[in-house]
């Protein structure tokens, strides 16, 4: 039996806080999987990349980085 799935288990989203009082590009997201992956968020601008990783057999943890990019203009 083959398990092979393409569904997507992953929602991210990325807010412009930069008017926020600490200027930021917050990370969100959610997953509904326990298999392991690897969520890269790239700004394209200044070449950061933040990696989320989650270990296979884990639930994956919400994502909820205010702190992602400090890069507002």
């Amino acid at each position: 039996m083959s398990c092979e799935s393409q569904d997507w288990a992953q929602l991210v989203k990325v807010i412009d806080a930069c008017a926020e009082p600490t200027p930021r590009y917050w990370v969100y997201g959610a997953a509904a999987t326990d298999v392991e992956a690897v969520v890269r968020v790239t700004d394209t601008h200044h070449g950061i990349v933040r990696e989320y990783n989650n270990s296979p057999g884990v639930q994956a943890p919400a994502l909820t980085d205010s702190a992602a990019f400090a890069t507002c203009p």
